[in-house]
């Protein structure tokens, strides 16, 4: 009988260990004790809605590693929606939510970040010519990116007279935006022609006045939303930044903030096509939505 019991209890023992061992494993990548530099956060991104009807979509981009910011980890709440992982802009993934039934629904997303200020994350970049589709895309005039306005075209003159070599242009363009647009959360000018006007906009419409000058330089440029991972708990606002495609690469500027060529490793990039929202609902009104970002 004790033979029983003993035997019992070595495979108990045995059973606990191999759990803790296999937790230990998958654990230790990201439990290991940091260099003081670096850091671990989570970023909670989260969207309260009514579905109209049912299959109505949700759309949320999955935030991307950068040289600086690796997501090791991410999890997921769906009440009333079926989730699909997808191919997104650039190689990217997109989250798509679809509601069973009309009615409340939620979104929440979690996603651990690390840390690392001295950029020592390996990153994939995507060099090369771009392909024809992606260059028009990253050229074409939208409603947000009104390339041949009036007012687009003479700021592009101006800027545009004495640059050689024409690749000075974009450091031009973008010492325009960000020494003679007074841009930052105070303002609310979200359009481009209008903060070239008045010399005066949101961070987005700053953003937004150099991509459009860009394209209308024949530069291929994107508007890159994301979020600055520091100061937890806070409650952010979006980043919204700016790449400009050069010698076969994506170059990057923040023209509110004054960063050219390269941003700080805190930036964490979640949307890169061309919109700027965070989450993308269909036929849903903007201001029917809650919305609620959080860094922990």
């Amino acid at each position: 009988m004790n033979h029983v019991w003993k035997t019992r209890l070595v495979i108990l023992v045995l059973l606990i260990a191999g759990t803790g061992l296999t937790t230990l494993r998958s654990c230790h990548r990201h439990s290991r004790p940091l260099p003081p530099w670096e850091s671990v956060w989570k970023l909670h991104l989260e969207a309260g809605f009514t579905a109209p009807e049912k299959g109505t979509m949700i759309r949320l981009p999955a935030p991307k590693s950068t040289s600086g910011l690796r997501v090791y980890k991410e999890s997921f709440y769906h009440p009333n929606l079926r989730l699909e992982n997808v191919n997104g802009a650039e190689g990217g993934r997109e989250l798509i939510g679809r509601a069973f039934e009309p009615g409340e629904s939620l979104f929440s997303a979690e996603f651990d970040v690390h840390l690392s200020p001295e950029k020592n994350f390996p990153v994939r970049f995507s060099n090369g010519e771009l392909a024809a589709l992606q260059r028009a895309r990253y050229l074409k005039e939208t409603a947000d990116f009104p390339v041949s306005a009036p007012g687009v075209t003479r700021k592009l003159s101006e800027l545009s007279a004495d640059e050689n070599p024409r690749k000075d242009l974009v450091e031009k363009i973008f010492g325009y935006c960000h020494r003679q647009i007074v841009s930052g959360t105070i303002y609310d000018i979200d359009s481009a022609t209008l903060a070239i006007q008045s010399r005066k906009a949101s961070m987005l419409g700053c953003a937004r006045a150099m991509v459009t000058l860009c394209r209308a330089a024949r530069f291929p440029a994107r508007l890159v939303v994301g979020f600055e991972i520091k100061n937890a708990p806070y409650y952010p606002d979006p980043l919204y930044w700016v790449e400009v495609h050069m010698d076969n690469t994506w170059v990057s500027y923040d023209p509110t903030n004054g960063y050219a060529r390269e941003i700080p490793a805190e930036f964490l990039p979640v949307r890169r096509d061309g919109g700027h929202e965070i989450f993308r609902i269909d036929g849903v009104k903007p201001s029917d939505l809650n919305l609620s970002y959080r860094i922990d």
